[in-house]
């Protein structure tokens, strides 16, 4: 997890750029942030499933910031909660708590599928030490995603099952992005060094998936899926 908040903090330092350069109403998106949550900290927003509060709100940022192609409507988002409409925040927040289109809410699913993932568990105070350490060195999203290791505390650990390593497999096209605050380039070159005659292709962007945002992977998988073209293992896709 600390992966996902040093990606998450590079991702918002991207954000922020981006914001510049389309001269967003943001005058300074961390500064700006930080006063949003200290709003937040002396009194809540209310809403109709969710409040909005200081945790609430930086889960929202982060799903903002995981889709680059919402990145103007999560600057907008935060101008309005800065004068104290939430609605924008509430709208990222929706598919997190809420039923949509059939779908459970991602906690949910996110939180089965994550505590089955791993037999870890960590104490209470341990996570708090963690806690510290986190947002001492990544100052927004460290605490936030330390805590996450709570979550699982609950849940009884999943049986180990041992499984022989998977010694050939056709070739894999494997995409990751440098900074990704869902699924951080880390594990994903992991996974691909377990899969043999994987081609990694990685992206140096920010945001949560290259495919589509990346016109160099994008190709590249484009080539991969239609001519059966296998793109060379450790590829670098510009920002």
């Amino acid at each position: 997890l600390e992966s996902r908040a040093v990606a998450a903090e590079a991702t918002f330092e991207a954000f922020a750029r981006d914001c510049k350069i389309r001269s967003c109403a943001l005058a300074n998106p961390r500064e700006d942030v930080q006063a949003l949550l200290g709003q937040l900290r002396s009194g809540r927003v209310r809403g109709e499933y969710v409040d909005l509060t200081p945790g609430s709100a930086l889960n929202a940022i982060l799903i903002g910031l995981a889709d680059r192609s919402r990145w103007p409507a999560l600057a907008d988002a935060l101008v309005k909660a800065r004068a104290g409409d939430g609605s924008g925040l509430f709208a990222l927040l929706d598919p997190l708590v809420n039923d949509l289109d059939e779908n459970p809410p991602r906690f949910d699913a996110g939180l089965v599928i994550g505590c089955n993932d791993t037999a870890t568990r960590i104490p209470p105070d341990r996570v708090k030490a963690l806690a510290a350490d986190w947002q001492s060195k990544h100052a927004m999203f460290g605490a936030v995603f330390a805590r996450q290791l709570l979550h699982c505390n609950p849940f009884p650990p999943p049986k180990a099952e041992k499984l022989d390593a998977l010694k050939s497999a056709p070739p894999i096209v494997v995409l990751s992005t440098a900074n990704d605050p869902s699924t951080p380039a880390s594990g994903t070159e992991h996974a691909a060094q377990r899969l043999p005659g994987s081609a990694l292709i990685g992206w140096q962007g920010s945001g949560h998936g290259a495919l589509g945002l990346s016109g160099c992977a994008t190709t590249a998988v484009r080539d991969y899926l239609i001519d059966a073209k296998v793109p060379s293992n450790g590829t670098v896709c510009p920002p």
